[in-house]
């Protein structure tokens, strides 16, 4: 990625970043020393957030941060508190979330699904060729991620505690 960049910058006038979508933070690290704040590296892997922090990445773009944004924050807040016990806290529930997600390959449609649960606004199915997912499998879904929700915010409780 840091040679593409090179090119980039060389002969691509307009060019300004990258969203950095996969989880190779040492590739990241490269990167940023070799280009440093002449571009804009904006990291897009939320359940390695806090990594991207530790090698000096301030912008992000993550698809959790739709409905994790204070999770997200408070990792953010923590490390820069320097309390990286607290940061890596917050980052295992993301990292939780993250894999509930992608638990059964339908990414997309979990998403939607815990989107629509969270606001009440309806999100639709997912566009062809992926298929719905069931009322038994959102009802899955969303008993599962209350349930999460649930056991981080006691484990929390008993941190501060």
């Amino acid at each position: 990625m840091a040679l593409f960049i090179q090119h980039a910058k060389t002969h691509i006038p307009t060019f300004a970043g990258i969203k950095w979508a996969a989880s190779d933070l040492a590739g990241l690290l490269r990167c940023k020393a070799l280009h440093g704040d002449s571009i804009a590296l904006m990291w897009a892997n939320d359940d390695v957030l806090l990594g991207a922090l530790a090698v000096g990445i301030r912008s992000f773009n993550g698809t959790t941060y739709s409905f994790s944004t204070k999770t997200a924050r408070s990792i953010v807040d923590a490390y820069k508190r320097g309390d990286t016990a607290g940061a890596a806290r917050e980052q295992l529930y993301l990292k939780t979330v993250v894999d509930l997600l992608e638990e059964d390959g339908n990414w997309l449609q979990r998403h939607k699904a815990i989107l629509e649960f969270l606001t009440g606004i309806p999100t639709g199915p997912a566009r062809l060729p992926l298929p719905p997912l069931t009322d038994a499998a959102i009802k899955k879904l969303t008993l599962d991620y209350t349930k999460l929700q649930t056991d981080f915010e006691a484990e929390k409780a008993r941190h501060i505690n």
